[in-house]
């Protein structure tokens, strides 16, 4: 991720997810953390009880990424993925996942964050 990205203390929404996703665009807030090369986040809502998002910078404007969460019907799921960081001007950020379950699920999508 570049310099000019910082992700940390910022909330972001799911706008749009992949059909078979356990999170639902719209109800589903990520709040994002930033440590140098590292960051991470929470989420909660849309379908998720609590979420763990853990990345690191690959450059440029890539994250790579590994996820963690208990679904609301108790379900735990992991998965992977990376993350492209896209400016929308005036200061507010899009993050763009392409993910894929990697245990307690199957499948694989796209997921749009916009911050809030």
């Amino acid at each position: 991720m570049s310099d000019e990205f910082d992700l940390n203390e910022r909330r972001f929404v799911l706008s749009s997810n992949s059909a078979g996703a356990d999170a639902a665009a719209g109800g589903t807030v990520f709040h994002f953390r930033q440590r140098g090369r590292v960051v991470w986040a929470t989420y909660e809502g849309g379908g998720i009880e609590l979420g763990l998002f853990l990345a690191k910078s690959e450059g440029g404007d890539r994250l790579d990424f590994r996820f963690e969460q208990v679904t609301a019907a108790g379900e735990f799921r992991t998965g992977r993925g990376v993350s492209s960081v896209e400016d929308l001007g005036g200061g507010r950020l899009r993050l763009r996942d392409l993910w894929e379950y990697t245990s307690g699920g199957t499948g694989s999508g796209e997921a749009v964050l916009e911050e809030v």
